[in-house]
């Protein structure tokens, strides 16, 4: 029994260094070092080059005859969130709204006239609105906060502010590790 684990070891271990890239979409505004500003969707980083799609788009595909190609020597300053930054916010920050007005709610109702507490209204309602005005919160809370999830990188025509660029991309959408830092 044990020789065969040994043998499933390895299989298991090679079928996880080749995960596919994760399927994410970036809105950019790009400011150039002439002052112009350029916004689109983020298609690649390469090494020297920005490459901008008009219409939304992954990140990664190949490149076509549409898409605009940036040179780091024009560009200034980066900054680009996810597409859906904002309605995932908004989502999570609902949820997790709800949830914490459906406690608060609860544990505001303990309160019975009969064993010397103040009742308002009824548990339920208590319960409810907690909820209700919970949910609107958070939903406005996580909204702002997936709006203005904006990676900003100064680039200032530089190679090495490009390189920061493509690093940032790679650990998000190939999900490789930043490298350490020398002492």
């Amino acid at each position: 029994m044990p020789f065969l684990l040994l043998l499933v070891i390895p299989v298991s271990l090679h079928a996880q260094d080749s995960l596919p890239p994760k399927q994410i979409s970036y809105e950019v505004k790009l400011t150039e070092r002439s002052g112009g500003k350029i916004s689109g969707y983020l298609k690649q980083v390469t090494d020297s080059t920005v490459i901008l799609s008009a219409v939304k788009t992954n990140y990664g595909p190949p490149v076509t005859a549409n898409d605009k190609t940036l040179s780091y020597t024009t560009i200034k300053k980066l900054r680009f969130k996810r597409t859906n930054a904002t309605g995932k916010g908004a989502l999570i920050g609902g949820a997790i709204g709800l949830g914490t007005g459906l406690l608060v709610g609860a544990a505001a109702s303990g309160g019975k006239a009969d064993r010397g507490g103040f009742e308002i209204v009824s548990s339920e309602a208590a319960i409810g609105i907690g909820a209700i005005l919970g949910g609107l919160a958070g939903t406005a809370i996580g909204a702002i906060a997936g709006a203005s999830a904006w990676h900003k990188f100064e680039v200032a025509g530089s190679r090495e502010g490009l390189a920061a660029v493509r690093l940032f991309l790679e650990q998000k959408v190939y999900g490789l590790p930043l490298p350490e830092e020398a002492p």
